[in-house]
């Protein structure tokens, strides 16, 4: 899943697309990004705390309409504050 969607993130990004990428797992892997095609300078990244932080970041990016292209990788590590 995440090789599609980092694919998915680089074929955006050579058509010219703003592309955001929300990493609940803590566990992009810039080299592996680079080498499916990725610009890591030209790609959004976060990395939320907690499951409320990664919705309140995804809910502020697709409101502003600023991207293209929305990942949240993954939706099963979108842990809630204790």
């Amino acid at each position: 899943k995440t090789t599609l969607a980092l694919q998915t993130i680089a074929e955006a990004q050579k058509k010219g697309g703003i592309c955001a990428f929300v990493d609940a797992e803590h566990a992009l892997d810039p080299v592996y990004a680079r080498k499916l095609g990725v610009d890591l300078h030209n790609l959004l990244i976060s990395q939320p705390d907690t499951g409320e932080q990664a919705l309140e970041i995804t809910d502020t990016l697709v409101r502003s309409g600023a991207v293209d292209v929305l990942v949240v990788d993954s939706v099963a590590a979108l842990t809630p504050r204790a």
